[in-house]
């Protein structure tokens, strides 16, 4: 007796990949007359002016005024939390970087947006 091979439905595998093949058939000549056809022109728009922002002006009793309450209140709790971690120069300069980064906390918190103003780059997900 000779088996005769009765002709088969499509197992999964082949339907996906015949969705797959299918999937590549519409996108190829779609992208091939995208890369064909030649660029739009764009008209070049001018470039936004930025201004500025004048910084805070230096007073001669601001470099002897040291760093601000602030930081030295973040400074003396990192220090309580991590006593022999540092030496007191380096304390004294994470309080001074401290103090530097609350004043460009500030500054950039001073800084006003107009409703126009978008972000320098482009969020994509």
């Amino acid at each position: 007796m000779s088996q005769t091979e009765e002709p088969r439905g499509l197992d999964r595998r082949a339907f996906l990949q015949l969705i797959g093949v299918a999937g590549l058939a519409a996108v190829v000549p779609t992208a091939a007359q995208a890369l064909a056809a030649p660029a739009p022109a764009v008209p070049a728009s001018p470039a936004p002016v930025i201004t500025p922002q004048p910084a805070a002006p230096a007073t001669p009793g601001d470099a002897d005024k040291g760093p601000s309450e602030e930081a030295k209140a973040l400074a003396a709790i990192l220090r309580k939390r991590f006593p022999e971690r540092l030496t007191d120069k380096q304390w004294d300069d994470v309080t001074n970087d401290l103090d530097g980064r609350l004043a460009s906390g500030k500054r950039l918190s001073a800084t006003k947006l107009a409703n126009g103003d978008e972000p320098d780059m482009t969020f994509k997900a």
